[in-house]
């Protein structure tokens, strides 16, 4: 589970440099990657812990 994580992770960073790096892109997708990547981290580990309190 931790290793999907960090593929997602590592997906979403890739995309924060390529925009950060190209003078294409908006400020706009910068921030909708940023703000996928925190949720995607953290959403991840809250549906986790949730699966695993149900079984409880």
């Amino acid at each position: 589970m931790a290793l999907a994580r960090m593929m997602v992770v590592e997906i979403y960073l890739a995309l924060i440099v390529y925009a950060v790096v190209s003078k294409r892109i908006s400020p706009t997708f910068l921030l909708v990657f940023g703000v996928s990547l925190i949720i995607s981290h953290y959403g991840t580990a809250y549906l986790l812990a949730f699966a695993l309190g149900q079984d409880m």
